[in-house]
């Protein structure tokens, strides 16, 4: 019985490894570089708390453009529109929903929905567990490490949302739980994720 052909996979563990890390760190540069300082003072954080805790009104469209400049620029699309249209819907649900949403390469797709309505998720409590599920497993973990840099390195994130981003500037929290950060993917290309899947949590005093 002939034997089935082994093929090598084009990167090995360790070389995959090594290249999250490195686009890791270019996200943290990417924020340090453009993401400036906000307004600090206790009024304009409360307003913006208010604004971003209206879930279902325009609080994830507030949170995308106010706390991910760098990413969230020029006029709204069609499909963004739609998009914060649909977050509403899916945060004030009483029961689970399934969605499909469908729009060419280069919509912002990763950027509105698996990055910024993830990290929305993150910090106003809304979830527990987050997967980010995409066909190739290196896309999938370059999102868990976009999604960690902004919540390290961040100033407006981490102004506002200190339990979430690990500040503390009270003397004492009630203990905050990050939710875990799973990449998954659809194919089997590339490395074996097995070791690189990341539990990103803290418990805190």
């Amino acid at each position: 019985m002939t034997r089935r052909p082994q093929l090598k996979a084009a990167v090995s563990r360790k070389e995959f490894a090594q290249n999250i890390a490195e686009m890791a760190a270019a996200f943290s540069r990417n924020i340090e570089l453009s993401v400036d300082a906000f307004p600090s003072d206790p009024a304009a954080r409360a307003e913006r708390l208010a604004r971003v805790a209206d879930f279902a009104g325009e609080g994830f469209e507030f949170f995308l453009k106010t706390y991910l400049p760098h990413y969230v620029k020029g006029e709204d699309s069609l499909f963004h529109r739609a998009i914060f249209e649909l977050a509403p819907q899916v945060l004030t649900a009483t029961t689970g929903k399934r969605e499909m949403l469908i729009a060419p390469r280069g919509s912002s797709k990763s950027t509105h929905m698996s990055l910024g309505f993830a990290l929305y998720c993150i910090v106003m409590r809304k979830t527990r567990f987050c997967l980010e599920v995409c066909d190739v497993y290196a896309q999938a973990a370059l999102l868990i490490e976009a999604i960690k840099a902004e919540l390290t390195t961040n100033p407006r994130l981490q102004n506002d949302f200190p339990e979430a981003c690990g500040v503390n500037r009270r003397a004492k929290l009630t203990p905050y739980r990050r939710p875990k950060l799973t990449p998954f993917a659809t194919s089997r290309s590339g490395p074996e994720p097995t070791e690189l899947i990341t539990e990103w949590r803290r418990v805190r005093p």
